[in-house]
């Protein structure tokens, strides 16, 4: 279904009202699968949350260190830092 709505043209990049982007949701939900597809169409790995959070801060702050590898191979930013707390401290 996602991919029908993907290949449709829907907009990865677009936002819930706490700025959270589809792609976020789906690092939330530990979909890796899903992460991996939306990167594909050009999700924003970089894109922030009202409170700073990146999709590797969500990653890190959900325990899903899967996740946090395939966000670092994928070229998230360690370094970030989320507006509210810190950096993503991933050594």
């Amino acid at each position: 279904m996602v991919q029908v709505l993907l290949d449709g043209g829907a907009d990865v990049t677009s936002k819930d009202m706490y700025g959270s982007t589809v792609l976020h949701i789906a690092v939330r939900s530990g979909d890796v699968e899903m992460v991996e597809l939306l990167l594909e169409k050009k999700a924003d790995i970089t894109a922030k949350e009202e409170d700073g959070s990146t999709t590797l801060h969500v990653a890190v702050s959900s325990g899903n260190p899967e996740m946090v590898a395939l966000l670092l191979r994928k070229g998230a930013d360690k370094e970030a830092k989320e507006e509210v707390y810190t950096s993503t401290f991933v050594g």
